[in-house]
């Protein structure tokens, strides 16, 4: 799979789907410097083609679908 995960060890999931093409984003650059946050990816849960999915995102439901050219981010 062509699937881009930086800092997978900040990535919780269990038993998902990634599809081709996923970015998996597990930092930031914020006011010059470097952030980490975890992701939170629920069982059941299938992240479609080409997403993004942001630091600090968390999918609250499980056997939710992020749809196929769509981003995740963090809740403000």
């Amino acid at each position: 799979m062509d699937v881009l995960a930086f800092e997978a060890d900040l990535l919780t999931s269990d038993d998902c789907q990634i599809r081709e093409g996923v970015t998996i984003l597990c930092h930031k650059f914020n006011n010059g410097g470097l952030e980490f946050g975890p992701i939170v990816i629920p069982s059941k849960t299938c992240i479609g083609a080409r997403a993004v999915v942001l630091p600090g995102s968390k999918i609250l439901d499980e056997n939710a679908e992020n749809i196929p050219l769509t981003h995740s981010c963090p809740p403000k």
